[in-house]
């Protein structure tokens, strides 16, 4: 099977995996189809498994987001495509090309990005957004709603706290905060959904002191 051993070859899988694969996959499957297995594979490995999708899915990504993005945003609309495709992965149902969703995932990160993205850096256009969306948009000064930001990521729990510094406070990149913390992309991915939910949480309080 021509077509396997390339689709195989994309997705640089450890030996074990390719195997089970191999053993699995019948003649008359689709590449989609292919991918669609190869990704619940990965997938019940945990964060090793992500990370080999997030890899492979960031090699396509990133060429579109680099030529449609200015440079100095690049690194949070990936972020962004990560932490998008970590809730949508399992949505690919294998009836296209991969690479195709990946594509279209990928401009429909960079399309919220150009539309939600305040005058502003970008790290703060969720609080922001969520605020001015409930009618709280003069209630109170934008330095006096980031203070309270960094003051909830300040008063986060541990693990959850070194990720908010370095990725809303600081501007650091998923795959750099991944790397310099020893933690899967997936992990922290995952953490930073949290971590938002928690600060809108806590503002909601706030405003309505």
């Amino acid at each position: 099977m021509a077509k396997l051993g390339e689709i195989i070859a994309k997705w640089k899988l450890d030996s074990s995996v390719e195997e089970e694969i191999r053993g699995a996959v019948e003649e008359d499957w689709e590449e989609g189809e292919i991918e669609r297995y190869i990704i619940g594979v990965l997938l019940k490995n945990g964060d090793e498994g992500f990370e080999r999708i997030a890899e492979r899915s960031l090699s396509i990504a990133a060429r579109i987001i680099e030529r449609r993005v200015p440079r100095e945003d690049v690194e949070d609309v990936k972020g962004e495509f990560l932490m998008r495709l970590f809730k949508k992965i399992g949505e690919f149902a294998g009836r296209g090309r991969f690479d195709n969703w990946l594509r279209k995932l990928a401009n429909s990160v960079i399309a919220d990005w150009y539309r939600d993205k305040p005058a502003e850096t970008l790290e703060w256009s969720d609080y922001e957004e969520s605020v001015a969306g409930e009618g709280w948009g003069e209630e109170i000064e934008r330095e006096s709603l980031r203070e309270e930001v960094r003051k909830i990521i300040g008063e986060l729990p541990p693990k959850l706290r070194e990720v908010g510094v370095r990725i809303f406070i600081e501007g650091k990149s998923i795959p750099e905060t991944a790397k310099e913390l020893g933690k899967a992309i997936g992990t922290v991915c995952s953490q930073c959904s949290r971590i938002k939910e928690l600060v809108k949480e806590k503002l909601e309080k706030f405003l309505q002191e």
